[in-house]
């Protein structure tokens, strides 16, 4: 138990810092390609890398769901 809390307050500035790190790094990919190619492309190639990010919780259990039905239909055949 004694080593548990300092092992989970760890975790936590691990965490912190490396979303922090993430956050940073999305700015400068953004910063950097608007400097190769132009401040215009640069713009909207920021902002598509801005905007990217993992699926909803709703698409990823509309997936889920339609795997799970194909995977019963396999099953019965």
């Amino acid at each position: 138990m004694g080593v548990l809390v300092p092992a989970l307050i760890a975790t936590g500035v691990l965490v912190a810092v490396t979303a922090l790190m993430a956050a940073l790094g999305k700015q400068q990919i953004g910063k950097q390609i608007g400097k190769q190619i132009g401040k215009q492309i640069g713009k909207q190639i920021g902002k598509q890398i801005g905007k990217a990010s993992p699926p909803t919780p709703e698409q990823t259990m509309t997936s889920v769901k339609a795997d799970v039905a194909e995977i019963k239909e396999k099953a019965q055949r």
